[in-house]
Protein backbone atom coordinates (compact mmCIF):
# COMPACT_ATOMS: atom_id res chain seq x y z
CA UNK A 1 0.00 0.00 0.00
CA UNK A 2 1.19 3.53 -0.75
CA UNK A 3 0.88 4.69 2.85
CA UNK A 4 2.62 1.70 4.39
CA UNK A 5 5.37 2.84 6.69
CA UNK A 6 4.02 6.38 6.81
CA UNK A 7 3.77 6.06 10.55
CA UNK A 8 7.42 5.16 10.88
CA UNK A 9 9.86 7.99 11.65
CA UNK A 10 10.77 9.91 8.52
CA UNK A 11 14.44 9.24 7.93
CA UNK A 12 16.07 12.12 6.10
CA UNK A 13 18.34 11.05 3.26
CA UNK A 14 20.15 14.33 2.68
CA UNK A 15 21.10 13.46 -0.87
CA UNK A 16 18.21 11.46 -2.25
CA UNK A 17 14.82 13.10 -1.71
CA UNK A 18 12.13 12.23 -4.24
CA UNK A 19 9.98 14.55 -6.32
CA UNK A 20 7.70 16.95 -4.40
CA UNK A 21 4.07 17.77 -5.09
CA UNK A 22 4.91 21.24 -6.43
CA UNK A 23 6.39 22.48 -9.68
CA UNK A 24 9.79 24.08 -9.08
CA UNK A 25 9.14 27.23 -11.11
CA UNK A 26 5.83 27.86 -9.34
CA UNK A 27 7.39 27.08 -5.98
CA UNK A 28 10.31 29.48 -6.34
CA UNK A 29 8.09 32.30 -7.64
CA UNK A 30 6.73 32.67 -4.09
CA UNK A 31 10.09 34.09 -2.94
CA UNK A 32 12.18 37.18 -3.59
CA UNK A 33 15.79 38.19 -3.09
CA UNK A 34 18.47 35.94 -1.69
CA UNK A 35 16.09 33.27 -0.45
CA UNK A 36 15.39 32.25 -4.06
CA UNK A 37 19.03 31.31 -4.63
CA UNK A 38 19.40 29.64 -1.24
CA UNK A 39 16.34 27.48 -1.75
CA UNK A 40 17.28 26.54 -5.31
CA UNK A 41 20.74 25.49 -4.21
CA UNK A 42 19.30 23.45 -1.36
CA UNK A 43 16.84 21.67 -3.65
CA UNK A 44 19.72 20.92 -6.06
CA UNK A 45 21.79 19.46 -3.22
CA UNK A 46 19.17 16.99 -1.94
CA UNK A 47 16.94 16.11 -4.90
CA UNK A 48 18.72 14.40 -7.83
CA UNK A 49 15.59 14.61 -10.02
CA UNK A 50 15.47 18.40 -9.72
CA UNK A 51 19.21 19.07 -9.51
CA UNK A 52 19.72 20.23 -13.08
CA UNK A 53 16.59 22.37 -13.22
CA UNK A 54 17.33 24.00 -9.86
CA UNK A 55 20.94 24.77 -10.79
CA UNK A 56 19.89 26.31 -14.10
CA UNK A 57 17.38 28.52 -12.30
CA UNK A 58 20.01 29.50 -9.74
CA UNK A 59 22.37 30.33 -12.60
CA UNK A 60 19.78 32.67 -14.10
CA UNK A 61 19.33 34.37 -10.73
CA UNK A 62 23.07 34.90 -10.31
CA UNK A 63 24.09 35.53 -13.93
CA UNK A 64 23.91 39.34 -13.62
CA UNK A 65 24.78 39.44 -9.92
CA UNK A 66 28.04 40.72 -8.45
CA UNK A 67 28.14 37.66 -6.20
CA UNK A 68 30.59 36.04 -8.59
CA UNK A 69 31.93 33.46 -6.13
CA UNK A 70 28.51 31.88 -5.75
CA UNK A 71 27.94 32.15 -9.50
CA UNK A 72 31.17 30.26 -10.17
CA UNK A 73 30.15 27.53 -7.70
CA UNK A 74 26.90 27.02 -9.62
CA UNK A 75 28.79 27.10 -12.93
CA UNK A 76 31.16 24.36 -11.71
CA UNK A 77 28.20 22.20 -10.69
CA UNK A 78 26.59 22.69 -14.10
CA UNK A 79 29.88 21.89 -15.86
CA UNK A 80 30.06 18.59 -13.98
CA UNK A 81 26.64 17.74 -15.44
CA UNK A 82 27.53 19.03 -18.95
CA UNK A 83 24.60 21.43 -18.60
CA UNK A 84 26.31 24.85 -18.61
CA UNK A 85 24.24 27.29 -20.72
CA UNK A 86 25.85 28.87 -23.75
CA UNK A 87 24.94 32.29 -22.34
CA UNK A 88 27.64 31.99 -19.68
CA UNK A 89 30.69 34.15 -20.27
CA UNK A 90 33.72 34.15 -18.02
CA UNK A 91 34.64 37.58 -19.36
CA UNK A 92 31.27 38.93 -18.25
CA UNK A 93 31.74 37.35 -14.83
CA UNK A 94 35.17 38.99 -14.51
CA UNK A 95 33.62 42.32 -15.52
CA UNK A 96 30.96 41.97 -12.81
CA UNK A 97 33.64 41.11 -10.27
CA UNK A 98 35.59 44.23 -11.22
CA UNK A 99 32.46 46.38 -10.98
CA UNK A 100 31.84 45.03 -7.50
CA UNK A 101 35.42 45.74 -6.45
CA UNK A 102 35.28 49.31 -7.81
CA UNK A 103 32.01 50.05 -6.03
CA UNK A 104 33.30 48.62 -2.77
CA UNK A 105 36.41 50.82 -2.96
CA UNK A 106 34.29 53.90 -3.67
CA UNK A 107 31.89 53.19 -0.81
CA UNK A 108 34.77 52.44 1.57
CA UNK A 109 36.21 55.85 0.72
CA UNK A 110 32.86 57.51 1.45
CA UNK A 111 32.68 55.78 4.83
CA UNK A 112 36.16 57.04 5.79
CA UNK A 113 35.36 60.57 4.62
CA UNK A 114 32.07 60.76 6.52
CA UNK A 115 33.62 59.36 9.67
CA UNK A 116 36.30 62.03 9.52
CA UNK A 117 33.69 64.77 9.10
CA UNK A 118 31.79 63.48 12.21
CA UNK A 119 28.42 63.70 10.43
CA UNK A 120 26.29 61.02 12.08
CA UNK A 121 23.57 60.68 9.44
CA UNK A 122 25.98 60.67 6.51
CA UNK A 123 28.15 58.10 8.27
CA UNK A 124 25.12 55.88 8.96
CA UNK A 125 23.98 56.03 5.34
CA UNK A 126 27.45 55.35 3.95
CA UNK A 127 28.00 52.39 6.32
CA UNK A 128 24.62 50.99 5.34
CA UNK A 129 25.34 51.42 1.62
CA UNK A 130 28.73 49.78 2.07
CA UNK A 131 27.09 46.89 3.92
CA UNK A 132 24.47 46.52 1.18
CA UNK A 133 27.16 46.30 -1.49
CA UNK A 134 29.13 43.75 0.53
CA UNK A 135 25.92 41.76 0.91
CA UNK A 136 25.30 41.94 -2.85
CA UNK A 137 28.84 40.70 -3.47
CA UNK A 138 28.33 37.76 -1.11
CA UNK A 139 30.60 38.93 1.72
CA UNK A 140 27.98 38.46 4.44
CA UNK A 141 30.42 38.56 7.37
CA UNK A 142 31.73 42.02 6.43
CA UNK A 143 28.23 43.18 5.54
CA UNK A 144 27.07 42.25 9.04
CA UNK A 145 30.02 44.08 10.57
CA UNK A 146 29.12 47.30 8.74
CA UNK A 147 25.43 46.97 9.59
CA UNK A 148 26.46 46.67 13.24
CA UNK A 149 28.62 49.77 12.98
CA UNK A 150 25.81 51.72 11.34
CA UNK A 151 23.61 51.17 14.44
CA UNK A 152 25.92 53.44 16.47
CA UNK A 153 24.95 56.37 14.24
CA UNK A 154 21.16 55.93 14.30
CA UNK A 155 19.25 59.01 15.45
CA UNK A 156 15.64 58.00 14.70
CA UNK A 157 13.56 55.00 15.70
CA UNK A 158 12.98 54.27 12.01
CA UNK A 159 16.74 54.03 11.46
CA UNK A 160 17.08 51.58 14.38
CA UNK A 161 14.40 49.30 12.91
CA UNK A 162 16.02 49.50 9.48
CA UNK A 163 19.36 48.58 11.03
CA UNK A 164 17.79 45.59 12.82
CA UNK A 165 16.31 44.35 9.53
CA UNK A 166 19.71 44.59 7.83
CA UNK A 167 21.43 42.70 10.66
CA UNK A 168 18.72 40.03 10.56
CA UNK A 169 19.16 39.70 6.79
CA UNK A 170 22.89 39.07 7.12
CA UNK A 171 22.52 36.86 10.20
CA UNK A 172 20.11 34.57 8.34
CA UNK A 173 22.70 34.10 5.59
CA UNK A 174 25.27 33.24 8.26
CA UNK A 175 22.71 31.08 10.14
CA UNK A 176 23.22 32.89 13.44
CA UNK A 177 19.75 32.23 14.77
CA UNK A 178 20.16 33.57 18.31
CA UNK A 179 21.32 36.85 16.81
CA UNK A 180 18.25 36.89 14.55
CA UNK A 181 16.00 36.50 17.61
CA UNK A 182 17.89 39.19 19.49
CA UNK A 183 17.52 41.85 16.79
CA UNK A 184 13.97 40.82 15.94
CA UNK A 185 13.07 41.56 19.57
CA UNK A 186 14.91 44.89 19.44
CA UNK A 187 13.13 45.88 16.27
CA UNK A 188 9.73 44.98 17.78
CA UNK A 189 10.55 47.05 20.87
CA UNK A 190 11.27 50.09 18.67
CA UNK A 191 8.01 49.56 16.78
CA UNK A 192 6.06 49.70 20.05
CA UNK A 193 6.16 53.52 19.87
CA UNK A 194 5.78 53.79 16.07
CA UNK A 195 3.64 50.81 14.97
CA UNK A 196 4.06 49.45 11.46
CA UNK A 197 2.15 46.17 10.94
CA UNK A 198 4.06 45.11 7.83
CA UNK A 199 7.51 45.66 9.35
CA UNK A 200 6.33 44.00 12.55
CA UNK A 201 5.21 41.04 10.44
CA UNK A 202 8.60 40.79 8.77
CA UNK A 203 10.28 40.74 12.20
CA UNK A 204 7.82 38.09 13.43
CA UNK A 205 8.53 35.89 10.40
CA UNK A 206 12.29 36.24 10.90
CA UNK A 207 11.87 35.29 14.57
CA UNK A 208 9.63 32.39 13.55
CA UNK A 209 12.28 31.03 11.18
CA UNK A 210 14.96 31.34 13.87
CA UNK A 211 12.77 29.54 16.45
CA UNK A 212 12.02 26.79 13.94
CA UNK A 213 15.70 26.29 13.15
CA UNK A 214 16.48 26.18 16.89
CA UNK A 215 13.71 23.61 17.51
CA UNK A 216 11.53 25.97 19.58
CA UNK A 217 8.32 24.87 17.92
CA UNK A 218 5.79 26.66 20.15
CA UNK A 219 7.57 29.98 19.76
CA UNK A 220 7.84 29.41 16.02
CA UNK A 221 4.09 28.79 15.69
CA UNK A 222 3.13 31.81 17.80
CA UNK A 223 5.49 34.11 15.88
CA UNK A 224 4.02 33.09 12.53
CA UNK A 225 0.49 33.44 13.88
CA UNK A 226 1.28 36.95 15.18
CA UNK A 227 2.34 38.09 11.70
CA UNK A 228 -0.39 39.81 9.63
CA UNK A 229 -1.32 36.82 7.47
CA UNK A 230 -3.38 39.00 5.13
CA UNK A 231 -0.10 40.63 3.97
CA UNK A 232 2.01 37.53 3.36
CA UNK A 233 3.47 38.85 0.10
CA UNK A 234 5.46 41.35 2.18
CA UNK A 235 7.47 38.48 3.71
CA UNK A 236 8.70 36.96 0.42
CA UNK A 237 12.35 37.65 1.23
CA UNK A 238 12.07 35.25 4.17
CA UNK A 239 9.15 32.85 3.69
CA UNK A 240 6.33 32.20 1.25
CA UNK A 241 2.63 31.89 2.14
CA UNK A 242 2.83 28.12 1.72
CA UNK A 243 5.71 27.97 4.20
CA UNK A 244 3.81 29.94 6.83
CA UNK A 245 0.88 27.53 6.59
CA UNK A 246 3.11 24.42 6.73
CA UNK A 247 5.41 25.62 9.53
CA UNK A 248 2.54 26.84 11.71
CA UNK A 249 0.37 23.76 11.21
CA UNK A 250 3.16 21.26 11.93
CA UNK A 251 4.49 23.14 14.96
CA UNK A 252 0.95 23.66 16.25
CA UNK A 253 0.07 19.98 15.92
CA UNK A 254 3.27 19.08 17.77
CA UNK A 255 2.88 21.39 20.78
CA UNK A 256 -0.63 22.88 21.01
CA UNK A 257 -3.38 21.44 23.19
CA UNK A 258 -6.73 20.59 21.60
CA UNK A 259 -8.18 23.91 22.77
CA UNK A 260 -5.21 25.86 21.36
CA UNK A 261 -5.36 23.93 18.11
CA UNK A 262 -9.01 24.84 17.70
CA UNK A 263 -8.52 28.49 18.67
CA UNK A 264 -5.31 29.30 16.81
CA UNK A 265 -5.54 27.10 13.72
CA UNK A 266 -8.98 25.66 12.99
CA UNK A 267 -11.07 28.71 13.92
CA UNK A 268 -8.56 31.46 13.22
CA UNK A 269 -9.84 33.55 10.25
CA UNK A 270 -6.35 34.90 9.50
CA UNK A 271 -4.76 31.44 9.43
CA UNK A 272 -7.48 30.23 7.08
CA UNK A 273 -6.01 32.66 4.51
CA UNK A 274 -2.66 30.88 4.81
CA UNK A 275 -4.33 27.48 4.45
CA UNK A 276 -5.63 28.53 1.03
CA UNK A 277 -2.05 28.15 -0.23
CA UNK A 278 -1.85 24.53 0.99
CA UNK A 279 -5.43 23.16 1.17
CA UNK A 280 -4.26 19.68 2.17
CA UNK A 281 -3.40 21.04 5.61
CA UNK A 282 -7.03 21.90 6.31
CA UNK A 283 -7.98 18.22 6.02
CA UNK A 284 -4.91 17.15 8.00
CA UNK A 285 -5.85 19.46 10.89
CA UNK A 286 -9.47 18.32 10.80
CA UNK A 287 -8.48 14.63 10.83
CA UNK A 288 -5.98 15.30 13.61
CA UNK A 289 -8.57 16.96 15.85
CA UNK A 290 -11.08 14.17 15.10
CA UNK A 291 -8.49 11.58 16.18
CA UNK A 292 -8.30 9.83 12.80
CA UNK A 293 -4.59 8.96 12.71
CA UNK A 294 -4.67 6.86 9.55
CA UNK A 295 -6.14 9.76 7.56
CA UNK A 296 -3.83 12.54 8.71
CA UNK A 297 -0.73 10.35 8.63
CA UNK A 298 -1.45 9.35 5.04
CA UNK A 299 -1.95 12.99 4.06
CA UNK A 300 1.27 14.08 5.80
CA UNK A 301 3.13 11.20 4.15
CA UNK A 302 2.14 12.61 0.75
CA UNK A 303 3.76 15.92 1.79
CA UNK A 304 6.92 14.22 3.05
CA UNK A 305 9.12 15.19 0.10
CA UNK A 306 7.83 18.76 0.24
CA UNK A 307 8.94 18.98 3.86
CA UNK A 308 12.32 17.37 3.21
CA UNK A 309 12.99 19.86 0.40
CA UNK A 310 12.28 22.86 2.61
CA UNK A 311 15.35 24.88 3.52
CA UNK A 312 14.33 25.51 7.15
CA UNK A 313 12.12 22.52 7.94
CA UNK A 314 14.01 19.50 6.61
CA UNK A 315 16.18 18.88 9.68
CA UNK A 316 13.14 18.79 11.99
CA UNK A 317 10.78 16.58 9.96
CA UNK A 318 11.53 13.41 11.90
CA UNK A 319 11.33 15.17 15.28
CA UNK A 320 8.05 16.92 14.42
CA UNK A 321 6.46 13.74 13.15
CA UNK A 322 7.46 11.97 16.36
CA UNK A 323 5.99 14.75 18.54
CA UNK A 324 2.77 14.90 16.50
CA UNK A 325 2.36 11.12 16.73
CA UNK A 326 2.87 11.22 20.51
CA UNK A 327 0.22 13.95 20.92
CA UNK A 328 -2.21 11.99 18.73
CA UNK A 329 -1.50 8.78 20.62
CA UNK A 330 -2.27 10.42 23.98
CA UNK A 331 -5.48 11.77 22.50
CA UNK A 332 -6.42 8.37 21.04
CA UNK A 333 -5.95 6.25 24.17
CA UNK A 334 -7.20 8.69 26.84
CA UNK A 335 -10.96 7.83 26.62
CA UNK A 336 -10.45 4.09 27.21
CA UNK A 337 -10.18 2.23 30.53
CA UNK A 338 -8.86 -0.86 28.73
CA UNK A 339 -7.54 -0.90 25.19
CA UNK A 340 -5.98 -3.63 23.09
CA UNK A 341 -2.69 -2.42 21.68
CA UNK A 342 -3.47 -4.09 18.36
CA UNK A 343 -6.24 -1.52 17.89
CA UNK A 344 -3.77 1.35 18.39
CA UNK A 345 -1.18 -0.30 16.15
CA UNK A 346 -3.74 -0.73 13.41
CA UNK A 347 -4.99 2.88 13.72
CA UNK A 348 -1.47 4.33 13.56
CA UNK A 349 -0.08 1.72 11.14
CA UNK A 350 2.74 1.01 13.57
CA UNK A 351 4.71 -2.15 14.26
CA UNK A 352 3.71 -3.60 17.65
CA UNK A 353 7.23 -3.34 19.04
CA UNK A 354 7.51 0.31 18.01
CA UNK A 355 4.08 1.04 19.49
CA UNK A 356 4.91 -0.67 22.78
CA UNK A 357 8.10 1.36 23.10
CA UNK A 358 6.22 4.60 22.35
CA UNK A 359 3.43 3.87 24.85
CA UNK A 360 5.91 2.86 27.54
CA UNK A 361 7.75 6.14 27.02
CA UNK A 362 4.51 8.13 27.31
CA UNK A 363 3.58 6.27 30.51
CA UNK A 364 7.01 6.96 32.04
CA UNK A 365 6.72 10.64 31.11
CA UNK A 366 3.36 10.78 32.90
CA UNK A 367 1.50 11.78 29.75
CA UNK A 368 -0.60 8.61 29.75
CA UNK A 369 -2.02 7.43 33.09
CA UNK A 370 -1.93 3.72 32.33
CA UNK A 371 0.13 0.57 32.54
CA UNK A 372 1.25 -1.60 29.66
CA UNK A 373 0.70 -5.35 29.75
CA UNK A 374 3.47 -6.53 27.44
CA UNK A 375 2.34 -10.15 27.54
CA UNK A 376 -1.35 -9.66 26.72
CA UNK A 377 -0.69 -6.50 24.66
CA UNK A 378 -3.31 -4.53 26.56
CA UNK A 379 -3.20 -0.98 27.89
CA UNK A 380 -4.91 -0.60 31.28
CA UNK A 381 -5.84 2.88 32.39
CA UNK A 382 -4.67 3.66 35.90
CA UNK A 383 -7.79 4.38 37.96
CA UNK A 384 -7.86 6.44 41.12
CA UNK A 385 -9.68 5.31 44.28
CA UNK A 386 -12.12 8.18 44.78
CA UNK A 387 -13.26 6.83 48.16
CA UNK A 388 -9.71 6.75 49.49
CA UNK A 389 -9.02 10.25 48.17
CA UNK A 390 -12.20 11.56 49.84
CA UNK A 391 -11.19 10.05 53.23
CA UNK A 392 -7.67 11.50 52.93
CA UNK A 393 -9.02 14.97 52.15
CA UNK A 394 -11.51 14.75 55.04
CA UNK A 395 -8.76 13.81 57.51
CA UNK A 396 -6.56 16.64 56.24
CA UNK A 397 -9.42 19.14 56.64
CA UNK A 398 -10.12 17.85 60.16
CA UNK A 399 -6.49 18.29 61.23
CA UNK A 400 -6.40 21.83 59.84
CA UNK A 401 -9.63 22.66 61.70
CA UNK A 402 -8.24 21.26 64.96
CA UNK A 403 -5.07 23.36 64.68
CA UNK A 404 -7.11 26.47 63.90
CA UNK A 405 -9.38 25.94 66.93
CA UNK A 406 -6.40 25.42 69.26
CA UNK A 407 -4.83 28.64 68.01
CA UNK A 408 -8.06 30.56 68.63
CA UNK A 409 -8.40 29.15 72.16
CA UNK A 410 -4.80 30.05 72.95
CA UNK A 411 -5.32 33.62 71.77
CA UNK A 412 -8.49 33.92 73.86
CA UNK A 413 -6.68 32.75 77.01
CA UNK A 414 -3.85 35.22 76.40
CA UNK A 415 -6.30 38.11 76.11
CA UNK A 416 -8.21 37.04 79.23
CA UNK A 417 -4.99 37.13 81.26
CA UNK A 418 -3.85 40.51 79.79
CA UNK A 419 -0.86 38.94 78.10
CA UNK A 420 0.28 40.51 74.84
CA UNK A 421 3.01 39.35 72.49
CA UNK A 422 5.02 41.14 69.80
CA UNK A 423 7.41 39.96 67.15
CA UNK A 424 10.99 39.86 68.31
CA UNK A 425 13.04 42.88 67.23
CA UNK A 426 16.28 42.52 65.38
CA UNK A 427 19.50 44.10 66.64
CA UNK A 428 19.18 46.82 64.00
CA UNK A 429 15.61 47.63 65.09
CA UNK A 430 16.69 47.94 68.75
CA UNK A 431 19.55 50.25 67.75
CA UNK A 432 17.17 52.41 65.72
CA UNK A 433 14.73 52.60 68.64
CA UNK A 434 17.48 53.67 71.03
CA UNK A 435 18.67 56.30 68.60
CA UNK A 436 15.17 57.73 68.37
CA UNK A 437 14.86 57.80 72.18
CA UNK A 438 18.07 59.85 72.40
CA UNK A 439 16.45 62.78 70.56
CA UNK A 440 14.92 65.46 72.87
Amino acid sequence: AEDEGSAQPMAVDSGNVGLPTWDLETYISAYAGRTRVRRLKFVASVCPDLRKEALLMAFEELRTSMNVNELREVVEDLKSMNALPASYSEANTARLAQQGTDQLERLDGEVKKNRTSLMKESTRVSLQDYGNMLFTCGDFEMALLNYMRARDFCTLSQHVVEGCLNIIKASIELERWEQVLNFAARGQAELATHPNPITAGVLKCAAGIACLRLGRFRNAATNFLDAPLDSMDAFKEYVGPRDIALYTALCGMAVFSRAELKQHLLENPAFKLALEHLPELRDILRFFKASQPAAWRAALHRLQNDMLLDLHLHMHVEKLMSLITEVAMVQFVSPYATLEMTVVASAFDLDMKVLETALTSLVMQGRVAARVDSEKKILYKTTTNDRSIAFTEALKTGRNYELHCKAMLLRTLLLQNNISTTLGKTREQHAAAQAMDSFP
